[in-house]
C-alpha cells in the first residue's frame, strides 16, 4: 500500500471515530486496533492526537464546503437553499456524537480555532448572503438584522450540541437540530415564504 493511501486511511478511521464517539474519548489505541496496525505507525504519518484530529476535522469541513457549494448552485432560491441545506445537516448529524464541539473548545485548541475560522469566513457568510437574496425575492423579512440572524442561526446550531440542554436520553441531535432550524426558519419567513416550507414539508411527508 503506498505511503498516501495508508495516510488518508489512518485519517478516514480516525475521522469516523471522532465522529461516532468524540475526539477526547477516541485513543490512539483504539485508533490502531481499528485499523489493524500499531501505532508506531500511526505516528510515522501524524505527529499525535492532536495533529490527527486537526487534520481529520479539516477534511470534513473542506468536504462540507464542498458539498453545501454544490447545493447552493442546484438550489431554486433562497428558501429552497434553505430547506435543502437542513436536509444535508440532518444527514451531516445522524451519526455526530453530541460532545465533539465541547472537545474541540476544551481539549483541541487549534482544531478549535479552525472551525471558528470555517464559522466566521464560510458558513456565516452563506447564511448571510441566502438571507439577502431571500429578502429580495419576498420570502425573508425585511425588518430583521441579517448580521445579527446569520450569527443565530450558527449559535443555534452549537446550541444542539449542548448537552447540558439538551441531553441525547431525551431526543437524538437531528431531531433537535431539525426543531431549532424550524423555528428559526419561520421566524424570519414572510407568508410567501412559510408557504413554500408548507409545501416542502408536505411533500417530504408524503
Amino acid at each position: 500500500m503506498f505511503k498516501l493511501e495508508v495516510k488518508e486511511r489512518i485519517l478516514t478511521i480516525a475521522g469516523e471515530l471522532f465522529r461516532d464517539f468524540g475526539a477526547k474519548r477516541v485513543t490512539m489505541d483504539d485508533i490502531a486496533t481499528e485499523l489493524g496496525m500499531s501505532k508506531k505507525t500511526i505516528y510515522q504519518y501524524y505527529k499525535d492526537k492532536n495533529a490527527l484530529v486537526y487534520e481529520a476535522t479539516k477534511v470534513v469541513l473542506e468536504r462540507q464546503e464542498r458539498e453545501l457549494q454544490q447545493i447552493e448552485e442546484e438550489a431554486e432560491g433562497a428558501m429552497d437553499l434553505a430547506l435543502r441545506t437542513t436536509t444535508y445537516f440532518r444527514k451531516e448529524f445522524g451519526n455526530v456524537n453530541q460532545a465533539i464541539l465541547d472537545d474541540f473548545r476544551k481539549y483541541y485548541p487549534e482544531t478549535w480555532e479552525l472551525y471558528l475560522s470555517y464559522k466566521k469566513n464560510c458558513f456565516i457568510g452563506s447564511i448571510t448572503e441566502n438571507i439577502q437574496k431571500g429578502q429580495e425575492e419576498g420570502v425573508f423579512r425585511k425588518d430583521v438584522d441579517i448580521n445579527l440572524i446569520s450569527k443565530l442561526r450558527i449559535h443555534l446550531v452549537e446550541l444542539g450540541f449542548n448537552k447540558d440542554t439538551f441531553p441525547l436520553e431525551d431526543k437524538p441531535l437531528h431531531y433537535i437540530q431539525d426543531q431549532l432550524f424550524e423555528v428559526f426558519l419561520r421566524g424570519i419567513a414572510t407568508a410567501k415564504g412559510l408557504e413554500i416550507i408548507e409545501q416542502y414539508t408536505e411533500k417530504i411527508n408524503n
